[in-house]
C-alpha cells in the first residue's frame, strides 16, 4: 500500500472516538444531575463496545472498496498477447480474468486472460487467451484492445476459458 497506516486506520479509530465523546458528553450534560448519576456508569461501559462496533463496520467497509478494486491497465502489448495492469491484492498468480471493453454504458467482452507475472516493478502481467481465434477474428481482438484508449479497458475476475469471439 502506498498509504501511511497510522493516518488510514488510526484517524477514523480517533474521529469515532471523539463523536461518541462528544455524543455521551452532551447527553451527560443536557440530562442534568439526576440522570448523570444514572447513566454515567453505562456510559463509560457502552462507549468502548459502540467504538469496537464502529470500527469494525468501518474496517469491512474500508475492505470492500480497496481490497475488491478493479486494476487499471497501464500498457498494451498485443503482439505478445499481454497487458499491463496495476497491482491489486486479489490479482495473483495464474489467477482467471476477463477484459472488457467500456462501450457507452456496455462492457463489451474481449477476451479471457491469466495472470502470468506479477513483476518487480508491481505492475501485473496478463496473458490474453487467443488461442482457438482464426487470423481475422484475432485481428479485430488486436483492434480493439490497441485503440489508444486503456481507460475503456475493464479487467475483472473470470473464470479461465477459451479465447471469446468478438
Amino acid at each position: 500500500m502506498g498509504r501511511n497506516q497510522i493516518q488510514h486506520y488510526g484517524g477514523p479509530l480517533i474521529a469515532i472516538l471523539l463523536g461518541l465523546a462528544t455524543i455521551a458528553g452532551l447527553a451527560l450534560t443536557l440530562g442534568g444531575e439526576t440522570f448523570r448519576a444514572a447513566s454515567a456508569i453505562w456510559f463509560l461501559v457502552l462507549i468502548p463496545h459502540w467504538l469496537v462496533i464502529l470500527f469494525l463496520c468501518w474496517l469491512a467497509n474500508d475492505f470492500r472498496v480497496h481490497a475488491l478494486a478493479l486494476p487499471k491497465v497501464k500498457s498494451v502489448h498485443p503482439n505478445e498477447d499481454f497487458i499491463l495492469v496495476s497491482e491489486k491484492d486479489w490479482l495473483g498468480m495464474e489467477v482467471s480474468v476477463l477484459l472488457f471493453k467500456q462501450e457507452g454504458n456496455f462492457e463489451r467482452l474481449l477476451c479471457a486472460g491469466v495472470v502470468s507475472n506479477i513483476q518487480q516493478n508491481r505492475l501485473v502481467q496478463i496473458r490474453l487467451i487467443t488461442t482457438g481465434l482464426e487470423a481475422d477474428e484475432r485481428k479485430q481482438l488486436i483492434n480493439k484492445i490497441n485503440d489508444g484508449r486503456l481507460d475503456t479497458l475493464i479487467v475483472k475476475p473470470g473464470h479461465r476459458t477459451e479465447a471469446v469471439a468478438t
